[in-house]
């Protein structure tokens, strides 16, 4: 008897290191470069989004200027071969009408000071 449950709670403990297990490796894949609302939210905040396209099924695609942070603390666009700034595609899906809301608001603040990059 004392053996059985020996073995029923090592199978147990078994089981839960493995559920464990592959719970951490599936949410660590891909993170690094998984583009979430509060990134979206700093691009417009920034100022550095150059164009965006917001779809029927809400999803948002735009082009936005890398930048880094320079010596003085500012935000200076990093350039290409071309001297040109660089520009990367993001693609966000809105997933709660609240976040396109302020998003919306962000837009119209950035707009109305007339120093857009849009």
């Amino acid at each position: 008897m004392k053996a059985n449950i020996k073995n029923i709670i090592i199978f147990v403990l078994i089981i839960g290191i493995v559920i464990v297990g592959a719970t951490l490796l599936m949410n660590k894949s891909g993170d690094e470069d998984k583009f979430v609302y509060s990134d979206l939210i700093e691009l417009f905040e920034k100022d550095m989004v150059r164009d965006f396209v917001v779809d029927e099924k809400g999803t948002i695609k735009l082009n936005a200027f890398v930048a880094i942070v320079g010596e003085d603390g500012n935000l200076v666009f990093e350039l290409d071969d071309k001297g040109e700034p660089k520009v990367k595609e993001y693609t966000y899906t809105f997933s709660y009408e609240f976040q396109l809301e302020r998003m919306i608001s962000i837009i119209e603040m950035n707009a109305a000071d007339g120093k857009t990059n849009l």
